[in-house]
């Protein structure tokens, strides 16, 4: 059985009854679902992902006046649940896992989810969160918020970066390409130096995946589960199978060589993609003057002081 199945069965059978039973008056005030780190948030759990942190469970959203008078009862009440439900048994492995279900308050979910950050309320704000953040803030399913707190909160991640701060963004990315991909890596080879060209061409893929999401206006989630959200991207498949291929093979030789001509090739697609949606030129295959020329076009003060390498993911 799949995870958020798993926990809505669990939510339904178990947790609901209890909350109507108890605290049927504040009972509008607690949004319910499946939400945040785990890969049965993005529905990716398979076999392999029931050996550690697994099992019947779901989240309890408080609004702050809830969190405040009930919030305390509640997790006892959430805690004295019953641990099976349909053959799984509730209970978390890892202190990691801590914290991540159960009774919390929206404020708390969110601040824990972004960084810090509950609510961004500027460009800047929007630009410190990672992407990965964004993917655990709004995957999975809500299922009851009657108040709306949670869900107002999450329908404004799910529009995506603020352009400003995507374009800017993207212009890292692009710029991180070219250094490790069009510079860095067929220098390696030249030198023979496999361990450097085997990081380069990791650090490539890497930020040509940040790229890729950006241009579909998606998250892109943790490493793990990258190439697994990447191919169900509705835009640029073809440079995505390009990335994936360049995961296989040597980096020395003439797989070396291949794999810098497949990393000019995703540069160019990529490019022409960036270059189309901003139009902006696009004077050669070499990504720097292109981002370059993205970072220009940023507007925001506050953003355009930012070197444009820097960026926090």
């Amino acid at each position: 059985m799949k995870g958020l199945a798993l926990a809505r069965g669990y939510y339904e059978d178990i947790v609901r009854p209890m909350l109507k039973a108890e605290f049927a008056e504040v009972l509008p005030g607690i949004a319910a679902g499946l939400v945040g780190e785990g890969s049965e948030c993005f529905g990716y759990d398979d076999l392999y992902s029931q050996d550690h942190d697994f099992g019947p469970d779901c989240c309890l959203w408080l609004t702050d006046e809830v969190a405040a008078r009930y919030g305390e009862a509640l997790r006892q009440a959430y805690a004295a649940l019953p641990s099976t439900y349909k053959g799984f048994n509730r209970e978390h492995a890892s202190r990691q896992a801590a914290g991540r279900r159960g009774v919390m308050s929206v404020e708390q979910f969110y601040r824990n989810a972004l960084n810090g950050i509950a609510q961004p309320s500027s460009l800047m704000d929007w630009f410190k969160i990672p992407q990965e953040a964004l993917a655990v803030a709004t995957n999975g399913e809500v299922w009851e918020d009657a108040a709306g707190q949670f869900s107002a909160r999450r329908n404004l991640l799910r529009e995506g970066y603020p352009e400003e701060v995507r374009r800017k963004k993207l212009a890292t990315r692009l710029a991180k390409m070219a250094q490790s991909g069009q510079y860095n890596y067929p220098r390696a080879l030249r030198r023979g130096d496999s361990g450097s060209a085997y990081l380069a061409a990791a650090e490539f893929i890497n930020h040509a995946l940040g790229a890729l999401f950006l241009l579909n206006e998606r998250y892109m989630p943790f490493y793990k589960w990258r190439f697994r959200a990447a191919v169900d991207l509705p835009l640029l498949q073809p440079v995505v199978k390009a990335v994936l291929a360049m995961t296989a093979g040597k980096d020395m030789g003439p797989e070396g060589e291949a794999k810098r001509l497949l990393i000019e090739e995703v540069c160019r697609d990529i490019g022409r993609a960036a270059a189309l949606r901003y139009q902006v030129q696009m004077a050669d295959d070499f990504l720097i003057p292109l981002a370059e020329s993205l970072a220009d076009g940023v507007t925001d003060a506050s953003l355009r002081q930012l070197p444009l390498m820097f960026d926090l993911a």
